[in-house]
């Protein structure tokens, strides 16, 4: 179980942080998670692990977004708004792909 997590955690979790942000929060939380649902079921054995790691797919983008475009004097406002958007969709995506793909 920690073996197979290991082996695919980089890869996964390489899709979600090489994506750029979205102008539309839909991209980054309900399609690439959708997408990437069937290869989850198709590598992981364990619902738990799987689950966990969706979900973990469908959060919004993080507050760190925002201390990176500080600290290296990027769009800070398009860094602000995504997480803003991000957070206040999160209300109803994240409900949505649990119910629609019946993760839990």
């Amino acid at each position: 179980s920690c073996s197979t997590v290991r082996r695919i955690s980089l890869p996964i979790s390489s899709i979600g942080y090489f994506t750029p942000l979205p102008a539309e929060p839909q991209l980054k939380q309900v399609i690439i998670p959708v997408l990437v649902w069937p290869l989850m079921k198709l590598l992981i054995d364990d619902t738990l692990i799987r689950s966990v790691i969706f979900i973990l797919f469908l959060m919004p983008v993080g507050n760190t977004a925002v201390l990176f475009a500080s600290r290296y004097q990027k769009n800070e406002e398009l860094a602000a708004k995504t997480v803003f958007v991000t957070t206040l969709a999160s209300i109803l995506t994240i409900p949505f792909c649990l119910n629609v793909l019946k993760v839990l």
